[in-house]
């Protein structure tokens, strides 16, 4: 039976680290975890995982702004660790 998204997603999120930060374990771009599209997926086509942790915590991302990371460790997932902004706030963390 194929796993739901969520399954999918979950499968590929290590455990809280001291910090708070839960580190994604699957396929990376850049340093930001990355995961491949599903056609059952509620977030469409690939997508980083740390916005796909944001919607599936907090909704909708509203056009135009980017997914921040608190933290600063790009492969975190941890949703008390994600927040909305523009370019220019993440520019300024």
């Amino acid at each position: 039976m194929a796993r739901s998204p969520d399954e999918r997603f979950l499968m590929k999120v290590g455990h809280p680290m001291d910090n708070g930060c839960r580190l994604w374990l699957g396929s990376k771009r850049a340093g930001y975890g990355l995961m491949r599209p599903s056609r059952h997926a509620p977030w469409g086509k690939e997508n980083l995982a740390h916005r796909i942790a944001y919607i599936r915590a907090k909704g909708s991302i509203p056009v135009g702004l980017v997914v921040m990371h608190a933290c600063n460790v790009k492969a975190c997932v941890a949703p008390e660790h994600l927040s909305i902004g523009t370019r220019g706030d993440n520019a300024k963390q």
